[in-house]
């Protein structure tokens, strides 16, 4: 089995069989078509009664999903690929596999959520927005800055984020190391 740290799979879990609603080269929900899971699911093992279908690999050391309400996945990336931290997928053949995937945003991080036809992802020190314009995969502008000025730390450098029911956003901010030592994880330093 092929090391989830090599390979970034993307995965749809379903019993066996299931119905589910893919996206049309135009973007618009397509009627419901019936997927077929994976020869040994794509790799990886699961409990009885579940399946799995891999939609795309070897796209980059992904963190976060994002899936928008006419299918389009959005993956935020840890590290930058190309020079790009969030990728783009679309299904176009109602296969369950992504066969448009497009690299967008300078910046690696965490955080990645849809809300109000928005596209929310956090850096190290920033959370920013990009508008989803209806039938578009990658958005056409400049994100909009939402939070900035938060510490560039070495470790826990993340800044996941989430939304309240009344729109307020709550980032988390880690602990610039595990022990505070001087030097990070070795035996017997101060």
């Amino acid at each position: 089995m092929t090391s989830v740290k090599t390979y970034i799979y993307i995965l749809l879990f379903f019993a066996s069989v299931t119905s589910i609603s893919c996206v049309t080269s135009e973007g618009r929900k397509s009627e419901t078509e019936t997927l077929q899971a994976d020869p040994e699911n794509g790799g990886i093992e699961l409990p009885e009664g579940f399946s799995a279908l891999v939609v795309a690999e070897n796209l980059g050391r992904g963190r976060k999903l994002a899936i928008r309400d006419n299918g389009d996945i959005y993956l935020s990336l840890r590290r930058l690929n190309d020079g790009y931290g969030i990728v783009a997928l679309r299904d176009t053949t109602n296969d369950g596999k992504a066969d448009i995937i497009k690299y967008f945003g300078e910046h690696a991080g965490d955080g990645l959520e849809i809300k109000d036809d928005y596209l929310y992802f956090s850096s190290k020190s920033t959370v920013m927005r990009y508008k989803l314009e209806e039938n578009q995969l990658v958005p056409s502008e400049e994100p909009e800055i939402i939070v900035t000025g938060f510490p560039d730390q070495s470790s826990h450098d993340v800044k996941p984020f989430a939304f309240d029911n009344e729109g307020n956003i709550f980032v988390n901010v880690g602990a610039p190391s595990n022990a505070c030592m001087e030097e990070s994880r070795t035996p017997g330093s101060p």
